[in-house]
């Protein structure tokens, strides 16, 4: 492992821990699970969030916290953000896949600045590495995430236009139904 991915698995911990921006997910052979969203945009200095000079790409990190140690079982480009709560990530009941929200992206009009996004990430957890299997539109701000215990629904909080957006459950794959 290289001394980036080792500190980027260290800073991808500490956001687990300090942020709730974190899924975990404890799977039938008691495997744990830990998908965490990484805004490479924002940055908090003296508390307040700003963009980074030198943006990164967003990622989601999939880690293995199986035996209490971490390991790093892939980490995927995907929209992210650092807003909430409510938490960004959710992990379906069979731990097959998590889903993602991206709330905000750069301005394309002025890249200092942020506005809303609507990005849902759907990333398959059980390839290896993990993969991103869609990317869909939520509503503007898309930031909490949450799936119900069946794994047959999933809602997204859409904090900028104060909707709540539906999608369906179905072997795996997500359909949108509607927004309330």
């Amino acid at each position: 492992m290289t001394a980036a991915l080792r500190k980027r698995t260290r800073r991808a911990a500490c956001a687990l821990i300090s942020t709730s921006l974190a899924g975990l997910a404890n799977f039938a052979a008691h495997a744990e699970i830990v998908v965490t969203a990484n805004d490479g945009k924002m940055v908090f200095e003296n508390g307040s969030a700003l963009v980074r000079k030198q943006p990164l790409p967003d990622t989601v990190s999939v880690i293995d916290f199986t035996d209490g140690a971490l390991k790093l079982l892939g980490e995927v480009p995907a929209p992210a953000s650092v807003v909430g709560p409510p938490p960004s990530v959710a992990i379906a009941p069979d731990g097959a896949f998590a889903l993602v929200t991206g709330a905000m992206k750069l301005d394309p009009a002025d890249p200092t600045k942020t506005v809303p996004d609507d990005k849902l990430s759907v990333i398959d957890l059980k390839s290896t590495p993990p993969k991103v299997l869609a990317t869909l539109q939520a509503g503007a701000g898309a930031a909490g995430v949450s799936i119900n215990r069946a794994g047959t629904l999933a809602l997204v909080a859409n904090r900028s236009e104060g909707t709540v957006s539906v999608f369906t459950i179905s072997g795996g794959t997500l359909a949108p139904v509607g927004k309330i």
